[in-house]
């Protein structure tokens, strides 16, 4: 797998794309796809607090994994481009800076869930994988029951 730089224009338009749509919209895409109840399944009964790993690939500038944050234990954002928020202040919540080949080569977890929102044609047309690896690569970080 080889991985190839977008151009400046591309990048710009991701940079562009979540504050295009905006809080809200990431608000809505969450509830239309029902996130809270996937990481509800996952809840941690004996004490009684958030025990999902989730996983956002291409996580754009985290509006999603932000507002999902506070139904799971821990939360990665995968983004190599678009300039994420400084959360230093919440523990569940990290980011990872790089691309997704990148981290796959650097990450030992396995999360209960993975997002992969709009993000798989960029991983093959820029990161060089083929949809079969895209998906191995996805099965390979999922948790067992994830």
């Amino acid at each position: 797998m080889s991985y190839t730089q977008p151009s400046d224009k591309i990048i710009n338009e991701w940079e562009k794309y979540q504050k295009r749509y905006g809080w809200e919209d990431a608000t809505k895409r969450i509830k239309n796809m029902n996130i809270v109840d996937v990481c509800k399944k996952f809840w941690n009964i004996e004490e009684n607090s958030p025990g999902a790993v989730l996983l956002d690939v291409g996580c754009n500038d985290g509006y999603i994994t932000r507002q999902i944050s506070e139904h799971c234990a821990k939360c990665i954002g995968v983004e190599p481009f678009v300039k994420l928020k400084d959360t230093k202040k919440d523990e569940d919540i990290k980011w990872f800076r790089g691309t997704f080949n990148d981290y796959v080569k650097y990450t030992n977890t396995r999360f209960d869930i993975i997002l992969s929102l709009a993000v798989s044609i960029q991983l093959r047309d820029f990161g060089g994988l083929t949809e079969d690896e895209i998906a191995q690569a996805y099965w390979n970080l999922l948790a067992p029951g994830g």
